[in-house]
Parts: structure tokens; C-alpha cells; sequence
């Protein structure tokens, strides 16, 4: 991977426990976490509809679209339950403990998406190296959380 995609990466990966806090703090001062995961991607989207001219900024022709598999139009409905299942948790875990179980369950997850090819990701078969390697980060984010 090239090492500036490598960079955004790791910085992206930053951003969700800075997320998590943001969101926690507002659901704990409005004592609603269903208006913070609300106002979240109300603010996300207003976000993104200013910088979707920098990105080109043309949207598709809706036939193009015609006969795309039915999930493609869920990514927001499954970021949203995650933005919300996060601010249910974060306030009772703390940032390192959430992070722990988000590592691992993605970690999961992606073993499985990969071997299987699903939801568009071409397949890459399950190895042993590959368990050993998701092991290895989940034992690390393990220890860290045991601290």
C-alpha cells in the first residue's frame, strides 16, 4: 500500500475514538444519544455537501444505477448504527476498552468479508497467517486495554 494512503489510513482510524468522545459528550449533555447520532450525520452531511464540489461534484445518472445489488444504498443506515451503538457505549467503557472491541470485531468481520468476497471485496481465502496476524492485533489491543 502506498505510504500516503497508509498515512490517511492510520489518520482515519484516529478520528474514531475523537468521535466517539464528541458523540458521547453531546448524548451525555443532552441526555439523548439518538439526537447525538442524529445530529452527527445531520452535521456529516451538511459537511460533505460542502466539499462534494472539491471531489468533482457530478452525481451519477440514476439508470447507471439500474440493477445494482439492494445493499449498496444501506452504507449510511449501517454507519448510523454504528455511530449510535458507539455513544451507547463509549460513556461505560472509556475510549481504549471501546476501541478493543471495535479492533476486534472489525478484525472479525473482515476475515470473513475477505474469504468470502462480500460486499464487493474480492475474495482472499482465510490463512493461518492471516488468524496468527488478526490474533496478534487482537491480543496487542488486549493488553493495551489491560493497562
Amino acid at each position: 500500500m502506498h505510504w500516503k494512503i497508509s498515512l490517511m489510513v492510520l489518520l482515519t482510524g484516529a478520528l474514531i475514538p475523537i468521535q466517539a468522545g464528541i458523540n458521547g459528550t453531546l448524548a451525555r449533555k443532552t441526555g439523548n444519544p439518538l439526537l447525538a447520532a442524529t445530529a452527527s450525520f445531520v452535521i456529516g452531511t451538511i459537511f460533505l455537501l460542502a466539499v462534494f464540489p472539491m471531489f468533482g461534484g457530478q452525481l451519477p445518472k440514476l439508470s447507471s444505477l439500474r440493477g445494482e445489488p439492494w445493499w449498496i444504498w444501506t452504507g449510511g443506515a449501517v454507519g448510523a448504527l454504528y455511530v449510535l451503538l458507539i455513544i451507547l457505549a463509549v460513556q461505560r467503557t472509556g475510549a481504549a476498552a471501546l476501541i478493543v472491541f471495535v479492533v476486534a470485531g472489525q478484525m472479525i468481520a473482515s476475515l470473513v468479508i475477505d474469504h468470502y468476497g462480500l460486499i464487493g471485496f474480492p475474495p482472499v481465502p482465510i490463512s493461518p497467517q492471516r488468524i496468527f496476524g488478526a490474533l496478534l492485533l487482537i491480543g496487542g489491543v488486549l493488553v493495551i486495554r489491560s493497562t
